[in-house]
């Protein structure tokens, strides 16, 4: 909306936005805490250096340290898996009946 204008939108995290006065007409916006990380129209985006989860709460960014451990862990996961169903599957091919590997594909397709 506009500073003149008489619809009202409610905001979207209660805390994020520290609303308006009088001597604001130039940013009709309002005023947001960027201090907590908020930033924009309805104070509904973050600002840089801050995620945002699905309600609407803006944190802080974790240092690149842990997020470049944590995609370490998700490879490694995701390869010992595959170690494992390759295993599982190159040790069936000679069994007439194994449904091991059947059943993993399944599993892991879904």
């Amino acid at each position: 909306s506009s500073a003149s204008s008489d619809v009202f939108h409610e905001c979207l995290t209660d805390d994020a936005c520290l609303g308006m006065t009088a001597h604001d007409a130039e940013n009709p916006q309002g005023q947001c805490d960027e201090g907590a990380g908020y930033s924009g129209r309805m104070c509904s985006a973050c600002v840089s250096g801050f995620s945002q989860t699905l309600d609407h709460v803006c944190s802080k960014c974790p240092p690149m340290f842990w997020n470049a451990l944590r995609l370490l862990a998700v490879c490694v996961l995701a390869g010992t898996l595959v170690g494992i169903l390759l295993k599982a599957t190159l040790k069936s091919a000679h069994e007439v009946h194994s449904r091991f590997s059947i059943y993993m594909k399944i599993l892991i397709n879904y």
